[in-house]
């Protein structure tokens, strides 16, 4: 770990949240690379680096470049959105053997994503942009047991910015193409199409959080909180029922999520039910 650099990207937003972010990694990574967070706007959270007025991958570029000025030993960064922050225990002992795989092998970027995809299906659509969305195969490199999935060229987020190990000196140089073609936000960046972007991996292993993160269409991520574990991240969890429902309440919050998705299970039956009976 000490050629990584764990680098968690924020905004102003969301930047309330450093302090339960840098808890629940030290209890649910507990081996996790030295840490460092990036954000626009002054903050007294430590070890942040602060890059005022700035559009996405700016502030992405900058961070980086910043976090190379403070040691040149690091070769690799290990970047995750503020909201991508795992929820539950990670394995420690299997993130570190396919960080070190990745980093044997040259691999520029291994994602870790927070959804169960590409493992298990595939899809024959064409698309207007040409591009694919779910794989048109699977296609796995096994290194020492571990599993990469094999990121297709034309996959059309090619640069997910799902939690992922990068070589620190290709992800610089993808945040400049970005910037000279106007991929400003993290949906653009992920779109880049480079031509000289290197092969891509998928780590088969899912990330300790849901899809979408604690945080999405701006409101709190409900199923976050739902599966989030109170024994490791306990204060993320706990902020979080508070900015959702009020207060600090398990029980009430429980009640209410409980309403709220018997509430969709009833919509969904009532649309059945109108279908079948226009059918």
């Amino acid at each position: 770990m000490s050629k990584c650099i764990l680098l968690v990207s924020t905004f102003s937003s969301l930047q309330k949240y450093l302090p339960v972010i840098d808890a629940a990694l030290d209890q649910c990574w507990k081996g996790h690379p030295t840490s460092r967070f990036l954000t626009d706007t002054p903050t007294a959270h430590p070890n942040t680096i602060v890059f005022e007025d700035s559009c996405w991958t700016e502030l992405f570029l900058n961070g980086l470049l910043h976090v190379k000025s403070l040691d040149p030993k690091p070769t690799h960064v290990f970047h995750m959105l503020e909201d991508h922050c795992p929820l539950r225990a990670c394995d420690d002992a299997g993130v570190a053997e396919y960080m070190q795989t990745a980093m044997n092998r040259d691999f520029v970027s291994v994602t870790f994503p927070t959804y169960g995809w590409p493992w298990t299906r595939t899809e024959n659509r064409d698309y207007g942009d040409g591009l694919v969305r779910t794989w048109r195969k699977i296609d796995i490199e096994e290194i020492q047991g571990r599993k990469f999935a094999v990121v297709p060229r034309d996959f059309f987020r090619y640069f997910q910015v799902q939690p992922a190990l990068w070589n620190l000196d290709y992800l610089i140089d993808a945040c400049r193409f970005a910037l000279k073609t106007g991929a400003n936000d993290a949906w653009s960046f992920e779109a880049l199409r480079w031509e000289n972007a290197a092969q891509h991996y998928v780590a088969d292993y899912n990330w300790p959080t849901v899809h979408h993160g604690f945080f999405t269409a701006g409101k709190v991520n409900p199923e976050a909180i739902s599966y989030a574990d109170p024994e490791v991240a306990g204060q993320l969890r706990g902020q979080l029922i508070r900015d959702l429902i009020g207060l600090h309440s398990p029980t009430l919050f429980r009640l209410w999520w409980t309403s709220k998705r018997a509430s969709r299970r009833v919509a969904r039956l009532k649309n059945r039910l109108v279908r079948e009976m226009n059918a």
